[in-house]
C-alpha cells in the first residue's frame, strides 16, 4: 500500500443525508443501530465529505470501508463506537488525510500499519490499549505522545519516521515490550523508563538516529534486555542513567559520542559488544575486573582517550578485530595491575597501548568525572587532562608545598607536552609516603588526589 500523501483540509458546505444521518455545521453523525450497516451507510454520503462521527455499534473489519468510500476526510470520530472486537484494522487508515482522531476508549490493539503516514498531530490513546502494531503511526505527523499505563507491547516502526514527534510521555504500568526501531528517527527529546519496573526488552534499533535525544533513563534493575544499536546515531545523547550492563550489545552507543562509558561498563561488565563505543569522545575508559572480552571495532575512533584504567584486571581480556581502530592508543595511558605489565605488553592491540604499573598493589591511580587523571610510572607519576592544565601542586599532609608547576610556562620538575594536558612528575625528592596532588585545569574546579608513594 502506498504511503505518498498529500495534506489537504477541505471546507465544504452542508450535505443532507438520509438513512437517520444527523448533518450539523458541515459535520456529519452517523447512527449505526446493527452490526454490518457502516457500509450502506456510508453509501448515503457524499465522497468529498470531510468530517464524520460514528455512533452505536459496528464490527471492526467495517471500519476498512471508510477510507475508499470517503477518501477527502480529515476528522474521524469514533469514540462513541462499539467496536467488535476492540480493535482498529491493520492499514484501516493509512495514507489517509485525518487530521483529527478520536478512538473508543475501550480499544485495546491498534493494528498494523492502522494510522501510517497520516498527517493527524495529536492523539490521545485509549486508556485500555494492549498493543500498538508495527508500522501503526509510521511516517505520521504527531508531536506529542502519552502511553496509558495499560499498554503492554509497542511493536517493530510503531512510530518509525515520525519526524514531529518530540514528546514522550510513559505512564508506568503493563510496558513490557519495545518493539525494534519503534521510535527510530523521531525527534524525541527525552525519555524516562526509570519507572516501568515491568519492562522486559528495548528492542534493536528502537531509538536508532534520535537526533535530538538528550537524556534516557532506564530502570535500575537488570531484569530487561537491551538489543543491539538501542541508541545508535543519537548524536545529540549526553545522559544515559541506567544499570551497569553485564553484556553491552553491539553498537548500542556507536556514533553516540558524548555519553561517558561508565554509564553502561562498570563492575560485573563481562563483554562489551562489536562497535559498541564506536566514535565515543572520552578522555578516561575504566575497565573492570569481571571483563572477558571486547568485540571487533567496539572502541574505534575514541580519538579523545587519554587514559585507560585497568588496575583491577588480573587477567588480560579477548580482543575483536581492530577495537581500538583510528585509535591513537601509541599516545594513551594504559594502567595496570603490579605484574600485568607483561601479560598486557605480549598481548596483541593491548601492546600499542603506553603500558604503566601502579606504583604497588595499592590501587593509587585515580581518575575523577572531569576526566583529569593520575597514573604511577615507577617514581614518576603523569597527570592527564582533557584540556590544558594551568597548574599542579604537591602537597604534604602537613600543608607543606613540595612544588608548584605551571605546565603551560614552566616545566621544572615535569616534562609538558605542547598544550599541557600531560605532565610528567618526577618523586624521587618528595619527603615522605603520601603527597596531596591538587590539580587545576584552565577551565573548570581544581581537583584533588592523594597519592601514596612505595619505594621499591
Amino acid at each position: 500500500m502506498s504511503l505518498i500523501y498529500r495534506h489537504i483540509t477541505l471546507r465544504r458546505p452542508i450535505v443532507a443525508v438520509t438513512l437517520a444521518a444527523a448533518v450539523s455545521a458541515g459535520a456529519v453523525t452517523v447512527r449505526l443501530d446493527s452490526r454490518g450497516s457502516l457500509a450502506a451507510r456510508l453509501a448515503s454520503l457524499p465522497s468529498t465529505t470531510p468530517d464524520l462521527t460514528l455512533e452505536g455499534v459496528a464490527d471492526a473489519a467495517e471500519l476498512m470501508s471508510i477510507s475508499s468510500r470517503l477518501p477527502e476526510l480529515t476528522s474521524l470520530d469514533l469514540s462513541r463506537l462499539n467496536l467488535t472486537p476492540a480493535e482498529i484494522p491493520p492499514y484501516a487508515f493509512a495514507g489517509t488525510k485525518l487530521g483529527h482522531i478520536a478512538l473508543p476508549e475501550a480499544v485495546a490493539v491498534i493494528g498494523e500499519g492502522a494510522f501510517a503516514a497520516i498527517p493527524a498531530t495529536d492523539l490521545t490513546l485509549p486508556a485500555r490499549l494492549d498493543s500498538i502494531a508495527p508500522h501503526a503511526f509510521a511516517h505520521s505527523r504527531l508531536r506529542q505522545l502519552t502511553l496509558p499505563a495499560s499498554l503492554r507491547a509497542i511493536g517493530r516502526r510503531a512510530f518509525a519516521d515520525c519526524q514531529s514527534l518530540s514528546s514522550i510521555t510513559v505512564t508506568p504500568g503493563a510496558l513490557a515490550n519495545i518493539g525494534p526501531e519503534a521510535f527510530c528517527a523521531t525527534a524525541i527529546g527525552a525519555i524516562d523508563l526509570s519507572q516501568v519496573k515491568s519492562l522486559k526488552l528495548i528492542g534493536d534499533h528502537a531509538f536508532e538516529g534520535c537526533k535530538s535525544l538528550t537524556s534516557v533513563r532506564l530502570p535500575k534493575s537488570a531484569g530487561y534486555t537491551i538489543g543491539q544499536a538501542a541508541f545508535f546515531a543519537c548524536s545529540a545523547l549526553t545522559t544515559l542513567d541506567g544499570p551497569t550492563l553485564t553484556h553491552v550489545p553491539p553498537m548500542m552507543l556507536a556514533a553516540t559520542p558524548d555519553v561517558r562509558p561508565d554509564a553502561i561498563v562498570g563492575n560485573g561488565t563481562v563483554t562489551i559488544g562489536g562497535y559498541a563505543l564506536s566514535g565515543n569522545q572520552a578522555s578516561h575508559l575504566e575497565l573492570p575486573a569481571t571483563l572477558d572480552s571486547i568485540g571487533d571495532h567496539a572502541m574505534e575512533r575514541m580519538t579523545q582517550l587519554r587514559t585507560v584504567k585497568a588496575t583491577t584486571l588480573q587477567h588480560v581480556p579477548a580482543l575483536g578485530d581492530e577495537v581500538w581502530d583510528g585509535t591513537d592508543t601509541r599516545n594513551v595511558i594504559l594502567t595496570v595491575a603490579p605484574g600485568m605489565p607483561e601479560a598486557f605488553h605480549s598481548a596483541d592491540q593491548w601492546c600499542e597501548f603506553d603500558i604503566r604499573s601502579t606504583l604497588s598493589g595499592d590501587d593509587n591511580i585515580e581518575a575523577d568525572n572531569s576526566g583529569i587523571a593520575i597514573a604511577a610510572d615507577a617514581y614518576d607519576l603523569i597527570v592527564t587532562s582533557p584540556t590544558p592544565l594551568a597548574m599542579i601542586d604537591i602537597v604534604t599532609p602537613d600543608g607543606k608545598v613540595v612544588a608548584r608547576i605551571r605546565p603551560a610556562t614552566d616545566t621544572r620538575g615535569s616534562a609538558a607536552d605542547t598544550d599541557a594536558t600531560q605532565v610528567r612528575i618526577t618523586t624521587a625528592t618528595w619527603p615522605g609516603p603520601v603527597a596531596i596532588i591538587r590539580v587545576t585545569p584552565t577551565t573548570g574546579p581544581a581537583r584533588t588526589f592523594t597519592v601514596t608513594r612505595h619505594r621499591p
